[in-house]
């Protein structure tokens, strides 16, 4: 059951990635959405929000920087 987390994690990661749109799309669909910029090009995905409330929740919040942690340091910075 220890290794249930982390895969499940994973796996909703990869279907992420599988509903990924590329940056020259310019007319999305209502939905909520992330911009990532590697040093490979720009990618978005869609999270599915009805699926995976609290995956989608925590994700927002970490990227934002809303979620209090555990040294009381964002994740996020906004660093690129």
């Amino acid at each position: 059951m220890k290794n249930f987390r982390p895969l499940c994690a994973f796996a909703l990661w990869a279907l992420a990635l599988l509903f990924t749109r590329t940056a020259a799309s310019t007319a999305l669909p209502d939905g909520l959405y992330d911009e990532f910029t590697t040093p490979r090009g720009t990618f978005t995905t869609e999270l599915f929000f009805a699926h995976a409330p609290l995956m989608c929740a925590n994700f927002v919040s970490l990227a934002e920087g809303t979620r209090e942690t555990k040294n009381a340091k964002p994740v996020y910075t906004g660093l690129t």
